[in-house]
């Protein structure tokens, strides 16, 4: 199989890079030569221009994540219906400030009431906080979307809710989530657009889940080549391996 991935590249930072090239899958960026299955894959744009020769392929084959024409975090707040979206104004208590683009990563805790920023979106501030005897931490979940929920992992951070240095995560049973939270998911991605990616997912003390954030250009590739993530690696490429065995077929 061959992978055209449009209109930008995928770069050998992204994970599914990586993973593509160990299960033996040639891609590239280049519409004027062969391919099997498009990818739209953009790094820039949270809404997409019309674009005509993407529309027109779109009508002749599958697209993957073609529904993806707008990843702003409103849209996905409305979509998934979580209900964090709040007016800093207004609003009493803590809150998390963030950009509204894709792959923003400058977020921050703020008090409100507040006056809001412009180009940003406040969310309710969920708390993940844990303490066991030995540590205490935050947890968050990030699903592995190959069509459906293909597997999950469990991320422990032991400073903020935002660390991106000290933390450690692991495969954990996809059933840990409930069935009915895993159905509803599913079921947005599908009317969200959303085929291919990875999903955040956030669980308030009072057991409600939250998606937090889609990643439809898949992140930086993790360090599984450490003994302790060798599952988490395996996981990813049994998943996205039958994924693609799958779309290899559609029309």
């Amino acid at each position: 199989m061959t992978i055209l991935f449009y209109p930008d590249p995928i770069n050998a930072e992204c994970k599914l890079y990586h993973h593509l090239r160990n299960i033996g899958v040639q891609f590239h960026n280049d519409i004027s030569q062969p391919y099997d299955l498009i990818f739209y894959w953009s790094y820039h744009k949270e809404v997409r221009e019309h674009d005509a020769w993407l529309t027109e392929q779109h009508a002749k084959q599958a697209v993957i994540n073609y529904g993806c024409n707008d990843i702003r975090k409103t849209r996905l707040h409305e979509v998934f219906e979580t209900g964090l979206i709040i007016d800093p104004a207004t609003y009493k208590g803590m809150a998390v400030e963030k950009g509204n683009g894709q792959c923003s990563k400058d977020e921050r805790l703020v008090e409100c009431p507040m006056p809001p920023r412009a180009d940003r979106i406040y969310l309710r501030y969920i708390d993940t906080f844990k303490q066991d005897e030995y540590n205490s931490y935050y947890i968050d979940y990030r699903l592995f979307y190959f069509g459906c929920i293909s597997f999950v992992c469990r991320k422990k951070r032991y400073t903020t809710i935002f660390d991106r240095k000290n933390y450690e995560w692991e495969a954990i049973p996809k059933f840990f989530i409930p069935t009915n939270i895993i159905n509803y998911i599913e079921n947005k991605c599908r009317l969200f657009g959303f085929d291919c990616g990875e999903i955040d997912l956030l669980q308030d003390t009072d057991g409600r889940y939250y998606v937090i954030d889609l990643n439809n250009v898949s992140g930086i590739a993790y360090n599984w080549n450490q003994p302790q993530q060798y599952d988490i690696r395996r996981y990813y490429e049994d998943a996205l391996d039958n994924w693609l065995r799958i779309i290899s077929q559609l029309p």
